[in-house]
C-alpha cells in the first residue's frame, strides 16, 4: 500500500528516512528535497482542484520555489474555473468548469515514484495564521479517493489560536473513526517562526 504526502504550506526542507532516527543512530535518508528548484519528478502541483466544501480553488501557479524555500501562496482573488481546465491531480476533488471560487491557494503531493509507507518523515515549515486558513501536512491513501487511513501529521486550523497544533488519524471512509488531539507545545507559535514537524510510522505505531 502506498501513501501520498500532501502539503499546502511554506516549506524549506523535507526528508524521508528509512529507519527511525530516535531509535537508530545509523538511519539513512531515502529521499530529501531542499527546494533549490521545484523538482517535478518528486512533486505534483494540484491545478483546478478543490477540497469540498471549501470556497478555494488550488492552482499550480500558486506553488513555486524562492531562495531555497517552497512557497505556497494564498489570496482572495476570485477565480473562475475555465471550460476545459488542465487538471493535474484529482486529490480531494476537481473544480467545476464555469464555477467561480472567491479564494485560491496551492497544494502539492508526492509523485508516484515517491509515494511511501513507514519510516520517518520530517519537514521544516513556517505557516500563515488567519481565521479561515487551514494549512496542513498529511498523508492519504494513494489507491482510493477516500480519506481511509489518512494521517494528519498536523492541521493548523485558523479559528483556533496559533499555539495549537491539531493531529488526526482517520481509520476508514467516510470519517467513521477519527482519533485526534489538540496539542499545545511549550512556547509554540506556528506563525512566528520555522518549526520542524515529523512523523514516526511503523506497522504498529504512529508518533
Amino acid at each position: 500500500m502506498k501513501f501520498i504526502l500532501n502539503v499546502f504550506i511554506f516549506l524549506n526542507s523535507l526528508l524521508l528516512f528509512g529507519q527511525t532516527p530516535s531509535n537508530d543512530p545509523h538511519w539513512q535518508i531515502v529521499w530529501e528535497d531542499q527546494f533549490n528548484f521545484f523538482d517535478n519528478t518528486k512533486w505534483v502541483k494540484a491545478n483546478y482542484a478543490i477540497h469540498l466544501p471549501e470556497p478555494q480553488i488550488y492552482l499550480s501557479s500558486n506553488v513555486y520555489t524562492l531562495n531555497g524555500e517552497l512557497v505556497i501562496k494564498v489570496n482572495n482573488n476570485s477565480v473562475t474555473c475555465p471550460p476545459n481546465p488542465i487538471q493535474t491531480t484529482w486529490a480531494c476533488g476537481l473544480a467545476t468548469p464555469g464555477q467561480s471560487y472567491p479564494y485560491n491557494s496551492g497544494w502539492i503531493e508526492t509523485s508516484d515514484n515517491y509515494n511511501t509507507q513507514y519510516g520517518y518523515a520530517e519537514a521544516r515549515i513556517k505557516l500563515p495564521y488567519r481565521y479561515g486558513f487551514w494549512p496542513a501536512f498529511w498523508t492519504w491513501r494513494a489507491v482510493t479517493t477516500s480519506n481511509e487511513a489518512e494521517i494528519d501529521i498536523f492541521d493548523m486550523v485558523g479559528h483556533k489560536p496559533s499555539n495549537i497544533l491539531v493531529t488526526n488519524i482517520h481509520t476508514y471512509y467516510p470519517d467513521g473513526n477519527i482519533f485526534g488531539l489538540d496539542i499545545t507545545p511549550t512556547n509554540f507559535n506556528y506563525a512566528k517562526t520555522w518549526h520542524t514537524y515529523g512523523i514516526e510510522w511503523s506497522p504498529n505505531k504512529i508518533i
